[in-house]
């Protein structure tokens, strides 16, 4: 999985030119830049369109985004966050964990926008500009829903205007919460002005909750479909995979482990017949050679008959299933 990019409506000329110019205040034109920076700052707060922002991570993985922005949501597992600090929300019958992440103030960064020579030397020339906390919310929610290859799709994914004293009043299931979520309008100019809408929150988090599960069950089935084409594409497993299908299993949406949590390909099972490694991970029989690779295994899930001859390789021990098995069966039929 990639780092989705962060593209601000004015795009950082460098992320590091924040501390840099917090550094260089000698000089007329930095120390003009400074002064343009506190005004700017001081009149984002003053209108109110600089509020914090919160971004709610439902995800086993952390969230970033690469362009410098300098945040990120640590994922639910991160053993660094302490439990007491998430958000906890039920759903469906089931409790899901978030981590929390505000940010408190807007992003201001200098965009250089001339290069102009004094005494044969050039210089640059900046605007100061800024990121509200709602515009950088909002690109990590787009990034992870509607985003890059990659992580488009994951969702989990909740951001909202405000703290996490918003979030009260959830606690009550008998009042519904309405959040302000990121949107934004065009300008002429054909830039982004981002502003908030009204939405119902646990509409919200039901959606995201949705969009997670889906993408949850995309990244387990397609490390299955790696491991049942062999051993060249098993190799494309990753780690990624194995954390998505550790939160299937805590989820409950799965109740058994999948053969290719460790990914070791030297025990890929052979057929005793013929010696073809097996095709599929759920396969009872060998494509080759039709050799029943657990008569027992196949005779529970009646794929092969009592009678079968592949039934006189059962362990002694295992028989008295069988015989369970069989007179259930036949208490069925009779009952018929």
């Amino acid at each position: 999985m990639g780092t989705p990019a962060f593209t601000p409506v004015n795009p950082m000329a460098n992320p590091d030119l924040n501390g840099w110019l917090s550094r260089r205040i000698d000089g007329k034109s930095m120390r003009a830049l400074k002064v343009e920076r506190e005004a700017l700052l001081l009149s984002l707060k003053a209108t109110g369109l600089a509020q914090p922002a919160t971004i709610l991570n439902f995800n086993p993985v952390p969230l970033s985004l690469d362009g410098g922005i300098g945040f990120k949501v640590p994922s639910i597992v991160d053993e660094a966050v302490q439990e007491n600090s998430r958000f906890h929300w039920k759903h469906e019958g089931r409790t899901y964990r978030a981590s929390v992440l505000t940010i408190k103030e807007p992003r201001v960064f200098p965009q250089i926008k001339d290069v102009k020579v004094e005494e044969g030397v050039e210089a640059g020339v900046y605007d100061m500009k800024a990121c509200k906390q709602i515009e950088i919310a909002s690109c990590f929610l787009v990034a992870y829903t509607q985003g890059t290859p990659s992580s488009s799709g994951m969702g989990g994914v909740v951001a909202f205007e405000g703290d996490r004293r918003v979030l009260d009043r959830t606690e009550d299931r008998k009042k519904r919460l309405t959040i302000r979520v990121p949107a934004f309008v065009r300008l002429p100019n054909r830039t982004r002005e981002y502003i908030t809408e009204d939405a119902d929150f646990e509409e919200t988090v039901a959606a995201a909750l949705a969009m997670q599960r889906r993408y949850c069950n995309s990244q387990t089935q397609q490390a299955q479909n790696y491991w049942d084409q062999g051993d060249e594409e098993r190799k494309n497993i990753t780690v990624v995979h194995r954390v998505w299908h550790q939160f299937e299993m805590d989820m409950g949406w799965r109740q058994t482990v999948a053969p290719w949590v460790t990914l070791q390909n030297e025990a890929q099972e052979l057929c005793a017949g013929c010696g073809e490694p097996k095709k599929r991970v759920d396969a009872f029989f060998c494509h080759k050679c039709q050799r029943v690779y657990n008569p027992l295994a196949a005779y529970m899930a009646r794929e092969i008959q009592v009678t079968h001859p592949a039934m006189d390789r059962i362990e002694d021990a295992d028989w008295p299933k069988v015989r369970k098995e069989e007179e259930r069966r036949k208490a069925l039929r009779t009952g018929l």
